[in-house]
């Protein structure tokens, strides 16, 4: 949905596949780690137990690094949730024949009701 504004699309293709591969890299590297600290069963208990693995990372100067982690996650989320909603409004747009402004200005309000 989102390669027909791409310029090439061919390098979106290559770049999403390897942002895809990176990031399951980074998730099974987190895993492994979590698991290799802190033990199958207690790792599995936790919530989040890669916020906890980073709540004991201190680098001499640098301490509390969970803030930056978990900005990153916040960021992450937005990035996520506006392209979702960019694609939902796009392709329910597509799918009606309407313009793609009728619908994000009916989709921001309840964005806006659930984000309370």
């Amino acid at each position: 949905m989102i390669l027909p504004f791409l310029s090439h699309p061919r390098d979106g293709v290559k770049g999403a596949v390897l942002g895809s591969v990176v990031a399951g890299l980074f998730t099974l590297l987190s895993a492994m780690q979590c698991v290799a600290i802190f033990g199958y069963s207690t790792a599995s208990r936790q919530t989040y137990p890669f916020l906890n693995l980073v709540r004991f990372v201190s680098f001499g100067f640098l301490q509390n690094l969970d803030s930056i982690v978990v900005a990153i996650w916040i960021m992450g989320i937005f990035i996520k949730v506006s392209l979702y909603l960019f694609a939902a409004s796009y392709g329910t747009s597509q799918w009606l024949a309407s313009s793609v402004g009728a619908f994000l200005y009916l989709s921001l309000p309840q964005l806006r009701l659930c984000s309370r």
